[in-house]
């Protein structure tokens, strides 16, 4: 796989991490709480593990079959499709509780 390629699904992890997705919008609720907080910074911190992990993978482990099946590549494209899927959830309720609270 070339590196343009890796450097395409590390793009994609982290649109699908961060506020560039493509419902242009924060993925977190506004929520107080120190459990909260706590919980944010153990997925930031493993985001950014996931991210390490697949920037230093070489173009034969991502063309590697995983237990026969999928390949590493079409497994972190399945990782962010499935992250971006539940952002877009997040952002519905978001958009349904501020209807709520305004009426």
């Amino acid at each position: 796989m070339p590196r343009a390629e890796l450097r395409s699904l590390i793009d994609l992890i982290d649109e699908a991490f961060d506020k560039r997705a493509w419902h242009r919008g924060s993925n977190w609720f506004d929520v107080d709480g120190t459990s909260f907080k706590t919980a944010v910074r153990l997925l930031v911190d493993e985001h950014r593990a996931l991210r390490a992990t697949v920037a230093a993978l070489t173009p034969n482990a991502l063309a590697r079959r995983v237990r026969g099946r999928d390949t590493a590549a079409f497994t972190i494209r399945g990782i962010a499709a499935h992250d971006l899927y539940h952002a877009g959830q997040i952002q519905l309720l978001r958009r349904l509780q501020k209807e709520v609270r305004s009426h």
